[in-house]
């Protein structure tokens, strides 16, 4: 008796199910594999199923701005590495300019309070200047055109000096203000120069500390020109990333779509299903 009674119950389960089943399936083919699809296919919002990357995309976005490519790609740690370097790199390299333009205002100050082209001029026409040699020669009072000094005389009294390598730049030119702390030619210009700095071929305190001024700026000019190397490194290493990343990760994932089918007993379902594949 009670083998029938379990037979009777399982077979009205088997009926409900079949009935259940049947409810739901119309016989349209069409009609009921999208419902089967509706029924059965992934959530597009769950973590595990991701659109696919563009690893272009993402390569622009960083070479625009390190960091916007690895967001992109949901990488907010390694964006944050790169939009902080970019941000030091940027920061370093316009303190360190400044710090370069008010260090180079110090030392030309220096120069203009310290340094005389007057003083040159006039050491140079009676201690170095042959008159009676030179092929072009120069009047004291054409090198002193109303008191002040003719720069294309100048040149012209240089360039009959043959332990002279260089003509005097204008004066206000990065190069004047370069030369007069760089070569020992244009020593007797500085306010405490002495005759015997130019018997022992040396050069006074003034002309010493001047040069360390300039190389100072420079070396703060330095600073600001590495860190400017930094930030071109740092667009060209995010673009890089963001891009490798991106093609990672859409070779981590694999998809496709087939058609699988069930059967129930004397009935057979077709439905589409989503196949998902992780690469580690």
């Amino acid at each position: 008796m009670k083998k029938i009674i379990l037979i009777l119950l399982i077979f009205v389960g088997f009926a409900s199910a079949q009935e259940s089943n049947t409810q739901l399936m119309s016989g349209n083919f069409n009609f009921d594999s999208h419902l089967a699809f509706d029924e059965t296919k992934p959530d597009l919002n769950d973590p595990a199923v991701k659109a696919r990357k563009s690893p272009m995309l993402a390569g622009f976005l960083s070479a625009v701005v390190p960091g916007a490519g690895e967001v992109y790609n949901d990488d907010y740690l390694t964006a944050a590495i790169f939009f902080g370097v970019e941000v030091a790199a940027v920061s370093a390299s316009v303190v360190y300019n400044q710090k370069g333009d008010d260090a180079t205002t110090e030392f030309e100050d220096y120069a203009n309070g310290h340094w005389s082209v007057d003083k040159y001029a006039d050491w140079i026409y009676y201690n170095k200047y042959n008159y009676e040699s030179a092929t072009d020669k120069v009047e004291y009072d054409e090198l002193f055109n109303n008191g002040k000094v003719s720069w294309k005389a100048l040149h012209r009294v240089e360039d009959e000096i043959p332990t002279f390598s260089h003509n005097l730049e204008v004066y206000g030119h990065q190069q004047y203000y370069e030369m007069i702390g760089k070569y020992k030619q244009f020593r007797s210009g500085w306010d405490d120069f002495k005759e015997d700095y130019e018997a022992n071929d040396s050069v006074s305190p003034n002309f010493t500390h001047y040069s360390g001024m300039r190389g100072d700026a420079n070396d703060l000019y330095n600073i600001a020109s590495k860190a400017v190397v930094v930030v071109v490194i740092n667009h060209i290493a995010s673009a890089v990333e963001a891009a490798w990343s991106a093609s990672k990760y859409n070779k981590s994932l694999e998809t496709n779509v087939t058609m699988e089918k069930q059967q129930f007993g004397f009935k057979t379902d077709i439905y589409p299903q989503l196949n998902v594949k992780y690469n580690f």
